[in-house]
């Protein structure tokens, strides 16, 4: 059951809380990439920074349309009003839904007693043969998994909740009209 689902404080009542504050959670697993006491914060604060970066590059690039309807790449800094109503970029999508994606591991990377990680569950696929037969891992880690059900048990949009299970592809999904 921790596995699956990690032990929170408070449990069961109407106001749980995660086990650990959210500075001293490690944004991923040991090893990995902010994995060290502290690196949830890190790791939010390069999503957020990472993703305003890609949303501006990508109205640079694809932003302008010329008369043609094809889209034109920007030549100053900042793209043009043109730019800006070429298409839309939700920037609540664009920042809040890596945010909302990573919630949940103040509780899947808690820290054990002697200082280890608690590992997080993946689920999906069997992590060998994942991609039509060939070699691929379509595994998702637990994290994933409570963000989505958290964004559907509240009742958020369709489109966000899209957004939470594609958060490493978020820009994509934002960058449409939406669907």
């Amino acid at each position: 059951m921790a596995g699956v689902f990690p032990a929170i404080l408070n449990d069961g009542t109407t106001c749980p809380q995660a086990p650990q504050a959210f500075y001293s959670a490690p944004g991923g697993a040991t090893g990995g990439h902010h994995s060290e006491p502290g690196g949830l914060p890190a790791h939010e604060a390069f999503n957020y920074y990472r993703s305003i970066s890609l949303a501006l590059n990508y109205k640079l690039v694809y932003g302008s349309l010329g008369k043609d309807g094809l889209p034109r790449v920007a030549l100053k800094a900042q793209p043009s009003k043109a730019a800006a109503d070429a298409f839309a970029i939700d920037n609540d999508i664009v920042i809040g839904a890596p945010m909302w994606h990573d919630w949940a591991k103040t509780m899947v990377f808690q820290w054990n007693a002697d200082g280890t990680e608690f590992v997080e569950m993946n689920f999906g696929g069997n992590g060998k043969t994942d991609d039509n037969g060939a070699s691929g891992n379509s595994k998702t880690g637990a994290h994933h998994i409570l963000g989505v059900a958290e964004a559907m048990k509240r009742g958020l949009p369709a489109y966000f909740i899209i957004s939470v299970a594609s958060a490493h592809t978020i820009l994509r999904m934002a960058m449409s009209t939406r669907w």
